[in-house]
């Protein structure tokens, strides 16, 4: 547990490199053997400095180890591949989740989308996104949804979407995040 604590500390607060140092040495030790949450740890450490190549082969060590992969580590994939703008390649490892995705993961991806204008992308899951979202989450994805239709000029799914919001008595948040937040 002290070497989790440690590298998913180091890497919550943006010291990767300290991240990788520490599994590195637990693996060196061999008496600790790493379990899911010192892999999201390691993962979260992968996306803060933008390591795909690192992520894709920690992610493959999960299974490596005989651990099951969990909804977070699929999470970290996605943000990594978005934040590096490989938006196809997020979207397959949506696609292959063996977990059913969830808001988080699914704002994600929506979130990459609109940093890297692919409008017709988050088009495609809008629809399935909105069908998964319950009216007591943050209504972020909500908005997020709403502003893709409308830079794609479709007004009447964007106010229906808005609508929607009314109709869910979908509150919003200024400054809330996903991301840290709990919510899933």
């Amino acid at each position: 547990m002290s070497w989790t604590t440690l590298i998913c500390g180091a890497a919550r607060h943006g010291y990767s490199e300290e991240a990788f140092s520490l599994f590195e040495l637990m693996q060196k030790e061999g008496v600790i053997r790493p379990n899911e949450l010192t892999f999201t740890g390691i993962l979260s450490a992968c996306v803060h400095t933008g390591l795909v190549e690192e992520g894709q082969k920690f992610f493959r060590m999960i299974q490596e180890c005989g651990l099951e992969l969990r909804i977070q580590h699929y999470g970290c994939m996605v943000d990594l591949f978005g934040k590096a703008g490989l938006v196809q390649e997020a979207y397959d490892v949506i696609q292959t989740m063996k977990l059913e995705p969830n808001v988080v993961v699914w704002s994600s991806f929506l979130s990459t989308c609109k940093v890297h204008k692919k409008y017709e992308m988050a088009e495609k899951v809008t629809e399935k996104v909105l069908g998964i979202v319950k009216p007591d989450n943050d209504g972020g994805i909500y908005t997020l949804i709403r502003d893709f239709y409308a830079l794609g000029g479709k007004w009447d799914d964007a106010e229906r979407v808005k609508k929607l919001m009314v109709d869910q008595n979908v509150r919003q948040y200024k400054g809330s995040s996903f991301v840290g937040s709990g919510r899933s």
